[in-house]
């Protein structure tokens, strides 16, 4: 599973890399013709190189055509990664800063079982009566659990739904769901990306239970 995981990730985020060279690539090769292209519209061709014969809109329509298409193509699917990476980021953190706000101190029973599993420091407990736990946070993850849901719990339970989520920690997960989430807003339309997507969130669970039931 940590394998299969491990390669699936590198997919997901070598096809958005792949994609996303390819388009820098291919402004780089459209620029000269932009630039001609830019140059004609305003007649300061002739000006620049008195040329008496150049390529022009009229006798060249489709050329032309396919430039402007191919960068607008180009520039709305920057822009389009650019909007999706700014709304996940906001709601991403709109979310986390709603639910931590209800954030308290840590009970007995926590900080037992937090520093037998060597999470002391990296656990916040929420007063709540909602059966809540995740992990959160990009460069330093941390783990989110409600008070309702220690209570229900037994200690040896309680170890087993945190020894799922310090897996989730180990790997960070946070920050490599919300790579993959950008990669699926991002690029839809490429086929299997729906599917790669679905499969690494599963076998990541599959993982953190495996890890925490062993």
């Amino acid at each position: 599973l940590r394998k299969k995981l491990t390669i699936l990730f590198y997919e997901l985020v070598g096809a958005i890399l792949l994609l996303v060279f390819s388009m820098a690539f291919l402004s780089v090769k459209l620029y000269p013709g932009l630039i001609l292209l830019a140059r004609n519209l305003f007649g300061t061709t002739r000006v620049v190189c008195n040329c008496t014969s150049f390529i022009s809109l009229s006798k060249n329509p489709t050329l032309f055509a396919s430039y402007l298409l191919s960068a607008v193509a180009i520039g709305l699917f920057f822009t389009h990664i650019a909007i999706k990476l700014f709304k996940l980021k906001r709601e991403t953190s709109k979310f986390t800063k709603s639910i931590l706000a209800d954030a308290t101190r840590s009970s007995f029973k926590l900080s037992r079982s937090a520093k037998r599993l060597n999470l002391h420091g990296k656990i916040v407990e929420i007063k709540s009566a909602r059966p809540i736990v995740f992990c959160f946070g990009f460069l330093k993850p941390k783990i989110c659990i409600s008070s309702g849901l220690i209570k229900k719990l037994n200690q040896e339970e309680l170890r087993t739904v945190l020894l799922h989520e310090k897996l989730h920690l180990i790997r960070r997960e946070p920050m490599k769901m919300y790579l993959i989430k950008l990669v699926q807003c991002t690029m839809w339309f490429v086929p299997g990306i729906r599917s790669l997507t679905k499969k690494y969130k599963t076998f990541s669970e599959l993982l953190a239970d495996s890890f925490a039931t062993n």
